[in-house]
């Protein structure tokens, strides 16, 4: 099996790039499997990240319950 690496772009005041590799592990509130591929524009994640030379690995990407409206 052949692992291409993708990208994740997030952009708050700083926009950051983030490599994701075969070893960057993907969470989810409800413990659902999910990937690089089901993220969509607009949701919130936090990241965790090593920084070598200025170039950011995604160690762990976990995705953020939504917000329910008050």
């Amino acid at each position: 099996n052949t692992f291409v690496a993708r990208k994740i772009t997030l952009t708050t005041k700083v926009s950051r790039t983030f490599k994701v590799d075969e070893k960057t592990k993907f969470t989810s509130p409800d413990n659902k499997a999910f990937g690089l591929a089901d993220l969509k524009s607009g949701e919130k994640v936090n990241i965790s990240f090593t920084e070598v030379a200025k170039e950011y690995t995604a160690v762990e990407v976990a995705l953020l319950p939504v917000e329910k409206p008050k």
